[in-house]
């Protein structure tokens, strides 16, 4: 009887762990970044849990406008796109932005991605009922 050595039982696994990894890929959401990311989003709320002062919702309108509530407050401005960066005035600097399904992330100036979940329509007025 031969047994495998605690690297061979690595490497099996490992192969394992890359297959999963490749057939969950092919059924996963394509990866959308800059111009098609901000298409991804437009008609549609975002919603920004990870903001200091709470979460933060904006409806990205299709027709550069946006409402945005936070503490319970809604803003409004004009959206446009930049070097293919979502720029919204006068609260929003340029982020990159990458969408995958329902999950995307702002990326800042730095770098810093910031994760926002999105849903059809403009969800503003229900968040700021909140």
């Amino acid at each position: 009887m031969h047994f495998l050595g605690t690297s061979a039982i690595s490497g099996i696994l490992a192969s394992l762990v890359l297959l999963t990894s490749v057939a969950s890929a092919e059924e996963q959401d394509p990866v959308l970044k800059d111009s098609e990311a901000i298409q991804a989003i437009t008609g549609s709320t975002i919603t920004i849990v990870e903001d200091p002062y709470g979460p933060v919702a904006v409806y990205v309108g299709s027709d550069y406008t946006y409402e945005a509530v936070k503490n319970g407050k809604i803003n409004s401005g004009k959206w446009f796109e930049k070097d293919h960066l979502f720029c919204a005035e006068p609260e929003i600097p340029c982020s990159g932005i990458v969408v995958s399904g329902a999950m995307g992330y702002l990326i800042d100036y730095e770098g810093i991605p910031t994760s926002f979940t999105i849903k059809a329509g403009n969800q503003v007025d229900s968040s700021a009922a909140k």
